[in-house]
Formats: C-alpha cells, structure tokens, sequence
C-alpha cells in the first residue's frame, strides 16, 4: 500500500459498480479487469472493470442457499470459488457453469499457480489436487502422521508457485507442515 501511495499521477474510476455494500459478496479478478458480485444474496454477477458491462449473470446457488463469501479468483482470473451454506463451487467464468461443487462450509484450498488446478481439503481432512475445468482427481496429498496434536481439518494451505511445496496449519494448532 504505501508504494501504490506514492504514485501522484493515479486516477479513480467509478465506471463498474457492484450490487452488493456487503465486501464479503464483492472481488475483484487478480488483472483488475472483471470485479465479481453477488446480488440478492444468489446471482452471481461478473462485470468488466473498464466499462461495467456485464458480462455473466447465472444464479450461484439455489435460493434455499445463500452465498457467505466471494472467496478467490484463480491466478489467471478464469475459475472463481464461492462460499455459501452448503459448501463450495468452483465457477468456471468463460463459460459460466460451475466445473466443481463441495460440501462443507469450512473447507480449505488454493489455487496453483503452474496449471489450472486446485488444491482443496477432503472428506479426509486430506489435500486432493483436482485439474480444472474437469474437476479430474489428479493426486492425494498425505498429512504428517499423529504428534502431540491430533489431525484436524486445515486452516489455511498454500502453494509456492512453482507447485513443488504446499504449506499448511491445522485448525487449533499453530505449527506449519
């Protein structure tokens, strides 16, 4: 922040506006080109930042459901993960239909930044890396075994870029694996 700051010749635009005060339903793409919106806590609105056209509206989830949270754009801007009460879906926004749906609201994940996959928790309390847009299994990351701490479901992951290590913390439990 305080490097952007330091730019005086910056101009504000207000061309896009998003549906939502809610920051939790707002998010803007990794190029700032799209900015994505939830409007009436169910339809998932993608708008172009330069011009605010429109360019997807599809409902996110069945209105039984609400949406918590825009969660993340992938690297590339082209999946986008939202949050709601019954888990998470993966939406693929070139052509706008979701290419992965979870259960549980609590799951952690990334993106990778080498190939379009996502690393997400399982029903194991695991790390399964899935390929995008298939949602093909593509392999089981294995938790260390049992120490003083019992497994637990994962906190927070995340991938170096190059995709050769993934970090992790357990839900209560401060240590790194």
């Amino acid at each position: 922040l305080l490097g952007a700051l330091a730019f005086t010749d910056m101009e504000f635009s207000s061309q896009a506006q998003v549906p939502s005060p809610d920051p939790d339903l707002n998010l803007f793409d990794p190029e700032l080109v799209h900015v994505a919106s939830i409007a009436d806590r169910t339809k998932l609105v993608i708008k172009r930042v330069a011009d605010g056209s429109e360019v997807l509206r599809v409902a996110a989830v069945a209105r039984s459901n609400a949406v918590l949270r825009l969660e993340a754009f992938s690297p590339d801007g082209r999946y986008l993960t939202v949050r709601h009460s019954q888990g998470l879906t993966v939406w693929d926004t070139l052509t706008g239909k979701p290419c992965l749906e979870t259960n549980g609201i609590d799951r952690t994940f990334c993106f990778a930044r080498h190939a379009p996959q996502i690393f997400i928790e399982d029903d194991e309390k695991q790390i399964s890396v899935l390929e995008l847009p298939s949602a093909r299994w593509v392999r089981r990351l294995h938790p260390q075994p049992d120490g003083p701490v019992p497994v637990t479901g994962w906190r927070m992951i995340s991938l170096s870029p190059d995709g050769r290590y993934l970090a992790g913390a357990r839900r209560g439990d401060s240590n790194l694996e």
